[in-house]
């Protein structure tokens, strides 16, 4: 009993292997990927998908309300099309989507014996006025419920993303990764010294260089890039659809941009980075991350960056790759 059950478990790990190795053939990755790029559509356009969930919902409920024989009960649900249409696609949309709505809320009274031939038309405008009041009073809820939820999803010193934000956004591009096999990468940047910087220059000045490194990395990097500040004067970058190559390439710019900004008045505070890819043995976010972090601090431990702080007394700023071969 022992040895068959040693050999399923080695049965097994070989199993893991094939497959951790087994490359797709192409006809499947390329219907995969196709399937994962629509499906990223759909989610990112938001007039799209707003105006397809409602005209989805409103023909459900038009099948459901005429296989129960047109059930008056079931009004107060006609409102569902009218707020998927004005959450996602927008005011403009939404109220057509309340024309369309109050149009057939009133063809399906008037068909049902509700509404006689001289009132159809008051209908009409009652049906439009009150979808639009509760699409109206909807938008309100909705845009504080929004701005609450950027408060929990954003850092409130520099605008970043913050973990709960990083956490769900890179799940999301891990699990296209995997499906897809498209690359994704992911960096680890933090500022050199920053203790000594606030202890030199103060904590308002600490600040500043958080909020002004913040705006150089979102500048420097394409916009399907998050940004997130994970605690002190740690950052972390998720690029989906890139290499890590092309991530360092991003953040040597943004470290350029950073050593020359004139909000730091003068002094040269620069930042180190690591970078790691989704690949056979990173499959998972944390791995991806750890091996980031490890690139980090090799980096760090050869190369000073911050030469504002040193004996030689550099003040101004200078090219990333200098930098880099200082130590």
């Amino acid at each position: 009993m022992g040895l068959s059950w040693q050999k399923v478990k080695v049965g097994f790990a070989e199993l893991q292997m094939r497959l951790a190795l087994w490359t797709p053939p192409p006809v499947l990755s390329t219907g995969r990927k196709l399937y994962a790029q629509a499906l990223t559509g759909y989610r990112r356009n938001g007039a799209v998908r707003g105006i397809a969930d409602g005209i989805t919902a409103l023909l459900g409920l038009l099948l459901i309300d005429g296989l129960l024989g047109w059930s008056v009960a079931l009004r107060m649900l006609y409102v569902v099309p009218v707020w998927l249409v004005g959450q996602r696609a927008g005011r403009f949309y939404g109220i057509l989507m309340v024309l369309v709505t109050a149009a057939t809320m009133t063809a399906i009274d008037h068909r049902s014996g509700f509404i006689p031939h001289n009132q159809v038309l008051l209908n009409l405008l009652l049906h439009g006025g009150v979808l639009y009041g509760l699409m109206r009073i909807m938008e309100e809820m909705e845009a504080r419920v929004r701005a609450y939820s950027t408060l929990a999803t954003r850092d409130a010193l520099t605008g970043a993303a913050n973990r709960l934000a990083l956490d769900e956004f890179a799940r999301r591009s891990v699990e296209r990764s995997n499906l897809t096999f498209e690359p994704l990468a992911i960096g680890m940047v933090d500022c050199d010294r920053f203790k000594q910087l606030n202890d030199a220059y103060g904590h308002a000045f600490g600040d500043l260089v958080l909020k002004t490194l913040t705006k150089c990395l979102t500048k420097a990097l394409p916009p399907e890039a998050l940004v997130a500040r994970t605690g002190g004067d740690e950052f972390v970058i998720v690029l989906p659809g890139r290499s890590a190559h092309e991530l360092r390439r991003y953040l040597d710019a943004a470290l350029v941009r950073f050593l020359s900004s004139s909000a730091l008045a003068g002094r040269c505070v620069g930042f180190s980075y690591g970078t790691s890819s989704f690949g056979v043995d990173r499959k998972t976010y944390q791995e991806i991350l750890l091996a980031a972090d490890g690139d980090m601090y090799r980096w760090k431990a050869n190369h000073a960056v911050v030469e504002g702080l040193s004996e030689e007394g550099v003040t101004g700023p200078a090219h990333a790759s200098y930098y880099r071969a200082v130590g």
